[in-house]
């Protein structure tokens, strides 16, 4: 319609104009372009690090604190509705419960390939973006140099989503390129354990970390998923895990671009 029109041509919500500023790079050739020709900005567009800290009550009465929190408070809430609204108009998601099943099993599918090692990656090259790809990859290298040369995992339980933020990340009017980015926090409970190099084949390493038989480990993961806006394309993709952000972690409000 012509408030989106609008909203394209302006840029949006504050985070939205960030992302295009960001893509300036993306439209002269540095789109990341998987398989099927599925575009990724390859980046996060707003990594998420707290909610905004609130002025106390004398300073937001005494100065420009309280509106200044007000209205970056607003400009985050009108970004995640404009996310939202694209993906629902474009038809990505069918509402925060289908949503939630589909994150549930992207994220253990990618989380069962990332323990099988970079030979089982392959299984979900269609979960991820190229970006997230490499990460995946790189943890994998990480964990054989560490001595873990096998590793056996599994969910005790369903994953709990928690929906946190969503961002547009939008590179033309016609509201047909670009992506939605959606952060979530995950927590779930995990067993896994890691063996050594087996001393003979058909042999078993000796186990070198993880939890006790039969005792789960509660885990919570950030993980930031992104949908192309291009029409056709509406599964979600693994694009980034973020760093955890810790309870009762503020961002302030001088920090809040």
């Amino acid at each position: 319609g012509k408030g989106n029109a609008a909203a394209a041509r302006s840029g949006g919500p504050a985070q939205i104009r960030r992302g295009r500023i960001a893509a300036t790079a993306s439209d002269s050739g540095a789109v990341q372009t998987s398989g099927g020709g599925v575009e990724s900005p390859g980046f996060v567009v707003d990594p998420y690090r707290g909610p905004i800290e609130a002025p106390s009550l004398a300073d937001a009465l005494s100065s420009s604190k309280g509106f200044s929190y007000l209205r970056a408070r607003f400009n985050q809430g009108v970004s995640s509705m404009w996310a939202i609204a694209l993906c629902t108009r474009k038809g990505k998601t069918h509402g925060k419960d289908a949503f939630k099943a589909e994150a549930s099993e992207l994220f253990e599918q990618v989380s069962a390939a990332s323990a099988g090692g970079e030979g089982a990656l392959h299984r979900v090259d269609a979960l991820v973006t190229p970006t997230a790809m490499a990460a995946l990859r790189s943890e994998s290298r990480a964990r054989r140099r560490a001595g873990w040369e096998r590793m056996e995992w599994e969910l005790a339980e369903k994953p709990a989503i928690e929906l946190i933020q969503m961002r547009a990340h939008v590179l033309d009017r016609s509201l047909n390129r670009g992506v939605v980015q959606a952060t979530m926090r995950v927590r779930s409970q995990q067993l896994f354990s890691a063996y050594g190099a087996a001393p003979a084949p058909g042999e078993r390493g000796v186990k070198v970390a993880g939890t006790a038989p039969g005792k789960p480990a509660a885990v919570v993961d950030w993980w930031v998923l992104e949908v192309p806006l291009a029409d056709g394309q509406n599964k979600w993709r693994l694009a980034a895990k973020i760093p955890a952000v810790p309870e009762g972690a503020v961002v302030k409000l001088e920090d809040v671009k």
